[in-house]
Order: structure tokens, then sequence, then C-alpha cells
């Protein structure tokens, strides 16, 4: 027999699951928690130990803590339930019912109809209403109209995005403000999937007005002047970039690509 087989065996007679559940039926979290712990010190691979420990956590409301044996659990087990449901729990006790949605439909994927996990995304969903309405209350013209072109966006429907982050700059007191900046941002990145360069470096411009060390600004720059074909000016943003960010992967294969062209074209040139 393997010897972790042997070891996952000992562990459930020292620490059976009965001591962990009659703990917490008693309400006693605390030691089911401890329980739990002790079992998974001496052997990690049994994916109801999380399971379980998570379920006491939560009951503790230590919810970071039951994230993560939850999150253990899907890993070590991805076809069982339980670890889906903890994990979900947990985010929405953290105020982050967004991940707790997709954790649930992950869930879903590979128990469809489960009735326990399709009650907690309703409930994960309506959180994120709710969230995401209490966070409208409170924002300005500007960033209202903000938000519906990142919901464009999201959608990849870049062309209805760009009109909106206009209005939404329009609706800014000034084109320096950390709001307006990011507009610009993201009407630039727009711009960019639809290879409007011209425009891409007219935004980016206008935001490294207000912020020269804005990265992805000057990133997104660089590729706009790769695709006007100004390849010095392209090479002069990702320096920057790279200034900023050494290991930036995508920065030094635009660095190392233009690079090339430019001693391309050099060497193409005729001489007289």
């Amino acid at each position: 027999m393997h010897p972790q087989t042997l070891l996952h065996r000992a562990v459930s007679r020292l620490f059976p699951r009965s001591e962990g559940n009659a703990a917490f039926k008693e309400r006693d979290y605390d030691l089911a928690v401890k329980r739990y712990s002790e079992a998974i010190d001496l052997y990690d691979g049994d994916h109801t130990f999380f399971s379980n420990r998570a379920m006491a956590l939560l009951a503790l409301d230590r919810n970071s803590e039951a994230e993560a044996d939850g999150r253990r659990c899907m890993e070590i087990n991805p076809g069982f339930m339980k670890g889906f449901h903890r994990t979900a729990s947990a985010l929405i006790k953290l105020g982050r019912p967004d991940e707790a949605v997709s954790v649930c439909e992950r869930g879903l994927t590979t128990h469809k109809g489960n009735a326990d996990l399709a009650s907690l995304l309703d409930e994960a969903r309506t959180a994120a209403a709710s969230a995401a309405a209490a966070a409208k209350s409170g924002m300005s013209k500007a960033e209202l109209l903000k938000t519906a072109g990142n919901d464009l966006f999201k959608a990849a429907r870049f062309e209805d995005a760009i009109p909106k982050y206009t209005e939404a700059i329009n609706a800014c007191d000034s084109l320096s403000s950390k709001v307006a900046v990011a507009i610009l941002n993201n009407r630039a990145a727009c711009n960019q999937q639809i290879s409007n360069y011209g425009a891409v470096v007219d935004d980016t411009t206008l935001v490294l007005e207000a912020q020269p060390r804005n990265l992805k600004a000057l990133l997104r720059r660089a590729l706009a002047f790769e695709g006007l074909e100004r390849y010095r000016a392209c090479l002069n943003d990702v320096r920057q970039v790279l200034m900023l960010d050494p290991s930036h992967p995508v920065a030094n294969k635009l660095q190392h690509r233009v690079g090339q062209t430019v001693r391309t074209l050099k060497a193409e040139r005729p001489t007289h």
C-alpha cells in the first residue's frame, strides 16, 4: 500500500472527522478548527480536512482563512462541490461578491443543478448588485459615465464605449483630475483595440501631461507609435517604461521588436 495512503488512514484514526464534527455541532468552533488543523499538519492531502476546517472558520468569521482553505480544497479535489461553496461563502462575507459569483458559476459547470450552489449564486449576485448600486450612489456624473463605458469595454463594444468615455471626459472639471486621467487612459485602450493609433497618441499624451510616469499611458503610446511607424518615438516611450519597470515583458518585447525594425530599415536604406 502507498505510504501516503497508510498515513492518511492513520491520521483518520488519530483525528477522526467525527471529533471535529461533534465540536462543530456543539458550536465549539475553536476546538473544531484545532482538530482539523492537527489532521492537516500530519496529512495535507485530504480535501475534506480543508473543507471542514473552512466550515468552522466561517462560523468564527475568520473569513480570509476560510477562503484559503476553500481554495485548497478546490485545488486538491476540483470535483468536490463543498470546496466551491466554502470559498464562495467566504468571499461573500469578505465583501467580494463578484468573485463569489465567479466561483459559484465554475462550481455549477461540474455540479449542474446543485441546489446549494445555485442558492449561493443567487445570494452572491444579489450582494454584487447591491454593492454596485451603493458604489454608484456616491459617484459623480463623470464617474457614472466612466462606469458605463467600462461595461461596454468589458463587453468588447469598443466603438460604443468611446463616445461614452467622451461624455465622461466632458463632464470632468479638469483634464488633469484623477478621474479624467483614468477616463482618457480607458478611451485610449478602446482606440487601441480598433487600431485608431492617432487617437491613442492624443489621449495618452494628455494623460502624460498630468502624470508623466503613468506606465499604462507610456506603453499604450509606444504601441501606437509602432502602429504609426514612428519608431524613434516608440523607442523613447518604451525606454521610459523600462526605467519604471525593467522586467516588463511587453515593453521588453516591444523594444526588441522595434529595435530590430529600425536596424533593418537602416540596412535597406540606399547609400549614395
